[in-house]
């Protein structure tokens, strides 16, 4: 069986010549493109009305079927060309869906995430002479204090770490 396009182009030629007139039919057999089979052949086709219907149906159903197997070969095609991306998407959605599905605390890459427990410490005190307030943490990351001196003093914050003592803040106001 031919190629569908090879088939396509030779129905076609075969329409063309059925709906010609004969001295079309008879040039394209003195330029060598008819043989004499399919000359003769032609000719019978053309004596009969009935005949020639039949034909010219036939020639559109085989016409209609080429055109469609051509259809479906590309649209073969698309989908062959799409495959490795499709594959890729489902993939990816199904690795998404399951990390978030799970109780997973960090995504590694450029991106992390962890659950970090922040605690909050309110004094709302007010401190006029020398204190030492003692606050007792454990795996501590950061510290952050905030607050305002009013009128003249020093202020410094020093923070015991392991018995080293670290200087966190020393402001001096005048």
């Amino acid at each position: 069986m031919k190629e569908p396009s090879n088939r396509i182009g030779y129905l076609e030629n075969e329409w063309k010549l059925l709906h010609s007139s004969k001295t079309a039919l008879l040039s394209e057999r003195k330029k060598k493109k008819l043989n004499k089979e399919n000359y003769e052949f032609q000719k019978t086709v053309r004596e009969s009305d009935i005949i020639r219907k039949v034909y010219s149906k036939k020639l559109e159903e085989k016409l209609k079927t080429a055109k469609e197997e051509i259809e479906e070969q590309k649209e073969i095609q698309r989908y062959k060309e799409h495959k490795p991306s499709i594959a890729f998407a489902v993939i990816t959605m199904l690795l998404l869906s399951l990390t978030m599905l799970s109780n997973y605390e960090g995504i590694t890459g450029y991106m992390t995430f962890t659950k970090e427990q922040t605690m909050t410490t309110m004094l709302n005190e007010t401190f006029a002479d020398n204190t030492i307030l003692e606050l007792e943490f454990t795996n501590a990351t950061s510290l952050r204090i905030s607050g305002e001196i009013i009128g003249r003093g020093k202020a410094r914050v020093l923070l015991d770490l392991n018995g080293t003592l670290l200087t966190v803040m020393d402001k001096d106001t005048s």
